[in-house]
């Protein structure tokens, strides 16, 4: 079968000299908060079970409290595991540690959220639950508010540590506020510190204060605020926050405080009656599984300033909050909706899925809403966002997880994807909630921005959550004073099929895709045959090396190229790929070597249609399906060593019986196909195989026309990392 077409796919501190990127020891802890002061320390609270975690001498529990608690619902087996203590840890602008300390007892501690003092104490909230054995020894001090714990089931708690870390100014418990798993908190300047949480009325009547915005509840589950005194010795105000029905659940997941003591709570609800105040923006819920919801105290807990929904038709929730110097309140969400308010010129607008977003990632939001809670400033998507914080001046610092593909500026800290399936980003929204600066970051294990934190200056500490090997990362967002130069992607991937993988694998002679920044011209330009009949080496001020061997290529444009991976490969396991643009070197990329990592071209990625020759030369698709017992060919790269070896950069011959040496197996429809050549594509790139191949007779038919059937090729010992589709009737 003849081929009638050719197939053409184509940071630096204020404080020191650069920014920091701290690990944990691998299995030692998993980070849960952030902070920093304005002197550029950074502070860190979460979970260890890790007896390895790097305390320090002098800290205030240098020892791992142990503990066997319960295995958590739905884990299998049942049987105890070691319980987590929470840990605090100071590391200096260079990001070296000052102090670490373990801050826990015998059951399951976890530090949920930090704050530092401005004269360096530093505070810390978050949940602790008994042992097996219904034990609780989490340390408190002599005079606290709640020093005695009065849950067995949980509470939370709040901790205040001198500036050494090396004593427990006050602990104190806050019973039965654990109801949402998590707890928040912030700090005002005289050192009084705000929690907001979740509790069950049912089971813990909490003790609100006298005058207390809502002194009762009969909801299974509703958020309790409460203002502990400088001291940590009483609470200057409780009071319960959510709807009177006894099945609604309010969640609150975030607080801040203003500059006069009022605090802005934001969360999640099914209560219809949530208490929410005339001429806010939402007075009525607008999600039927629940909506976000924000909410204005005034200093004395006794009454709303404003409340409101915020979200969409389905189940919204907030997870972050934060006020300006002007006392605009700024929400960062997860919304289930596809109708979540957003404003004109809105950076994510509804309905529309961007091409960095992860499969899987949260769709969440970006929101503003004016000072007096009556009308949105602005409201945005941000899929992927997991993280943010917020400067006096109102402009919004977001992370989280991106695909390569985000709009990052120049001057960025980072200017490449990282690489892998998936990567950090943070980013930067004016206070009129344009985009204005981002980048993508490295350094964080899983690639995932958990947690922010912003100093005065615009630098940002951040942090990775849920990993083993937790990070710390600190830089600022865009440096004027850093010349962009151009950088490479880790991933060097099949040009067929496009598949990321990490540590990426090629072999030799395949049609390899670049990405990077800056590593080509602005508009893109095709490579042709010279004279030689060999594609160029170098094209519009663009080299690309496999080691010492430059590659012909095909395309180059300032983010992406497509190249041949010399044949004069084979036989090496590795290889160092680096690109060149006038005369700029980037970053080096160690790339794996295979005998083969096959790749199977397709019509278009989103349908997954391969591109497939039916038997009379057309191109299958729904429209023009092929037929059981029909032979198709299918076309790829990445097939290994052929028995004529090809010419680096050279085109097949337009008769030839060149073959793959490698087995050859396809599957279509999970059924074993029978292949009647494969080799050499007549007339393409020596890069490009061709596989002849007999739809099985057997294959199940359907009623509908043009139905698909997968296909998947193995070569050796390697099959396609991607299936492609086939119409058959």
């Amino acid at each position: 079968m003849r081929v009638k077409y050719v197939l053409v796919l184509v940071a630096q501190w204020a404080w020191g000299m650069g920014g920091f990127n701290y690990q944990l020891p691998v299995g030692t802890g998993d980070i849960h908060a952030i902070a920093v002061d304005d002197s550029g320390n950074t502070y860190l609270t979460g979970g260890t079970s890790s007896p390895a975690f790097p305390s320090t001498i002098g800290a205030f529990q240098t020892q791992y409290g142990g503990g066997a608690c319960p295995s958590p619902q739905g884990s299998g087996s049942g049987a105890p595991i070691a319980c987590d203590d929470a840990f605090v840890m100071k590391l200096n602008p260079a990001g070296a540690v000052v102090w670490a300390t373990y801050l826990g007892g015998v059951g399951e501690d976890v530090g949920d959220a930090v704050a530092v003092d401005g004269l360096g104490n530093v505070y810390v909230a978050g949940i602790t639950s008994p042992d097996v054995q219904g034990a609780n020894n989490f340390p408190t001090t002599v005079g606290a508010a709640f020093p005695a714990v009065a849950s067995t089931t949980g509470s939370a708690f709040v901790v205040k540590l001198d500036a050494l870390g090396s004593r427990m100014v006050y602990g104190t418990y806050l019973p039965g506020v654990a109801g949402g798993g998590k707890v928040s908190m912030t700090l005002d300047g005289s050192g009084a510190a705000y929690v907001a949480g979740a509790t069950s009325p049912a089971h813990i009547n909490f003790p609100t204060t006298t005058g207390a915005f809502q002194s009762s509840s009969g909801a299974a589950t509703t958020g309790i605020i409460v203002k502990l005194n400088p001291a940590g010795s009483g609470i200057v105000y409780g009071t319960y926050l959510g709807g009177t029905g006894n099945n609604d659940v309010t969640n609150p997941t975030a607080i801040t405080v203003g500059g006069g003591g009022e605090v802005v709570i934001t969360g999640s609800t099914s209560a219809g009656d949530f208490p929410v105040t005339g001429g806010s923006f939402q007075t009525q819920s607008p999600g039927y599984a629940g909506s976000a919801f924000v909410t204005k105290l005034n200093a004395t807990g006794s009454g709303l300033i404003y409340s409101t929904y915020l979200g969409g038709s389905n189940f919204d929730q907030g997870i972050a909050v934060r006020l300006d110097s002007q006392g605009r309140a700024y929400i960062l969400g997860q919304s289930n909706s596809s109708d979540f308010p957003t404003t004109p010129g809105a950076f994510g607008p509804a309905g529309i899925q961007p091409p960095w977003a992860v499969s899987g990632a949260a769709n969440s939001f970006l929101a503003s809403l004016s000072a007096d809670g009556t009308s949105l400033v602005y409201g945005t998507y941000i899929v992927g966002a997991a993280a943010m914080d917020v400067d006096a001046s109102g402009n919004a610092y977001v992370g989280g997880m991106s695909q390569r593909g985000f709009p990052v500026s120049a001057g960025a800290y980072q200017l490449c994807f990282p690489g892998g399936v998936s990567g950090g980003f943070a980013a930067e929204f004016s206070a009129g909630g344009a985009l204005t600066a981002a980048t993508y970051v490295d350094g964080l294990g899983t690639g995932v921005v958990g947690e922010m934190a912003v100093a005065p200056n615009g630098l940002l500490s951040i942090a990775s959550t849920g990993d083993q090997a937790e990070s710390a990362v600190s830089f600022l967002i865009d440096d004027p004073l850093q010349k962009d130069s151009p950088c490479l992607s880790p991933g060097v991937v099949n040009a067929a099929d496009y598949y990321w993988y990490s540590p990426s694998e090629i072999t030799a002679g395949e049609l390899v895709t670049l990405e990077g920044a800056g590593i080509g011209p602005d508009v893109g330009v095709s490579g042709s045959p010279g004279p030689n009949d060999l594609l160029p080496t170098q094209l519009a001020g663009v080299q690309v090396f496999f080691d010492e061997l430059a590659a012909p290529l095909l395309y180059v444009q300032g983010q992406q190229i497509n190249a041949v991976a010399p044949w004069e490969l084979a036989g090496r396991e590795s290889t160092q790929v680096r690109v060149v643009y006038n005369e700029a070197s980037t970053n080096s990329v160690s790339v794996g070597l295979l005998p083969a990592v096959p790749g199977l071209f397709y019509l278009g990625y989103e349908s997954q249609q391969g591109a497939i020759l039916n038997a009379d030369g057309t191109i299958n698709s729904p429209s023009n399906p092929a037929k059981a017992g029909d032979i198709i060919a299918l076309f790829g790269t990445g097939g290994g060593p052929t028995s004529s070896a090809g010419a680096t950069g050279g085109y097949w011959g337009v008769s030839t019986n060149t073959l793959l040496t490698l087995p050859v197996t396809v599957q279509i429809g999970n059924v074993n196909s029978r292949v009647l050549y494969a080799g050499a594509a007549p007339a393409l790139l020596s890069s490009i195989f061709q596989i002849n191949v007999q739809i099985p007779s057997n294959l199940v038919e359907t009623a509908e026309p043009g139905s698909s059937a997968t296909i998947e090729v193995t070569m050796g010992s390697q099959g396609t990392r991607t299936t492609v589709t086939v119409a058959v009737h």
